[in-house]
């Protein structure tokens, strides 16, 4: 079974805190995290990947899934964006 995470910060600096803290509990065991990135928006509404890391097709999926979201989450021009 699949599972997505999706997480919302004030700052940058904090997911990629976040992001660090998840990857230790991938190496340790604790969790299996297949792939993951950043997506930030600025005030412009626009979007962009900080950091990225793709495994293959499962990696793809959650790129396209993410991309999806983000879309919806910025309105009408996320999605046709």
């Amino acid at each position: 079974m699949s599972k997505m995470l999706v997480v919302v910060f004030d700052q940058e600096s904090q997911a990629f805190e976040a992001s660090k803290a998840l990857a230790e509990l991938h190496r340790d065991g604790y969790i299996s995290a297949f792939a993951g990135a950043i997506v930030a928006r600025d005030a412009a509404g626009n979007v962009s990947v900080k950091d990225d890391v793709d495994e293959g097709p499962i990696g793809t999926a959650l790129g396209m899934m993410t991309g999806a979201m983000i879309g919806l989450l910025a309105g009408p021009e996320g999605v046709l964006a």
